[in-house]
């Protein structure tokens, strides 16, 4: 695992970074690094019904994880924060148990640290790039989806909720607009607070990484404390980060919420 993320993941975030490789090409070195993660969950195993069907839901899954933390790392310290939070909370989750990945995890968060010294300020000193957020978001989706798919617990997935409700929501209103998904915009969540709003960088970066936390700590207290089924958690954790996000939509940049295209902020 280690191979893939420092050597697969890496290459292919500074190959972007250095290069901007088109669509298709990017496409194609991400699936592939994915490919080989997933693998790794020996998902290819005789007793597992349907493993094949899992093996392409995990990747796809991963994928799109990976591609999320891409689009989201547009703010000092928001990927920082955010996945030292992830992180940081996987330790209380079953994830000595179901990964081997605890010394490479150790060395992210230190890593994640010294980045945030330069990155989590108004005047950045430094920044992630794609090499960096790729390389993050491939370590997070893989120690989610390793839960979920060694636990079945489909829940796990709250472990990414707040970006993922940012980034999936925004592209979901992007093409209902019509609008090219690919191309440079300023309409996330965070974009918008951080921008329009006049919030900066750093607080709304603290924000998310709070949010986040405070979803965890609830995910941790249903499923490992009360044992409970968290039917109704992930019920309530969607509708209420939907409604934020929609929230913010209406009140900085309501015309995207027009059913026909309009013009992008730039």
């Amino acid at each position: 695992m280690e191979t893939v993320l420092t050597n697969g993941v890496s290459t292919t975030g500074y190959l972007d970074d250095r290069y901007s490789l088109k669509v298709g090409m990017r496409l194609a070195l991400y699936t592939i690094v994915c490919v080989l993660l997933v693998h790794q969950f020996s998902v290819f195993s005789p007793e597992r019904s349907l493993w094949l069907i899992w093996f392409v839901v995990m990747v796809i899954l991963m994928l799109g994880i990976v591609n999320v933390f891409n689009f989201m790392d547009g703010i000092n310290g928001i990927t920082g924060l955010y996945a030292i939070v992830l992180i940081g909370t996987m330790y209380f989750f079953p994830f000595n148990a179901v990964h081997s990945s605890l010394p490479l995890a150790d060395l992210l968060v230190l890593a994640l640290i010294l980045f945030l010294v330069l990155n989590l300020r108004t005047k950045a000193l430094a920044f992630m790039g794609d090499s960096g957020s790729i390389l993050v978001g491939a370590f997070c989706a893989y120690v989610v989806l390793g839960l979920v798919y060694r636990t079945g617990e489909v829940a796990h997935l709250l472990l990414l909720s707040v970006y993922g409700i940012d980034s999936l929501a925004t592209i979901a209103v992007r093409l209902l607009n019509k609008d090219n998904i690919a191309q440079a915009h300023r309409t996330h969540a965070y974009q918008l607070l951080s921008n329009e709003a006049g919030w900066g960088h750093v607080p709304v970066s603290i924000l998310y990484a709070l949010v986040q936390l405070l979803i965890n700590l609830l995910l941790y207290e249903v499923i490992l404390i009360r044992n409970s089924e968290p039917t109704f958690l992930i019920a309530i954790v969607l509708i209420s980060l939907i409604l934020l996000y929609f929230a913010v939509k209406f009140r900085y940049h309501r015309e995207s919420l027009k059913l026909w295209r309009t013009s992008d902020l730039q």
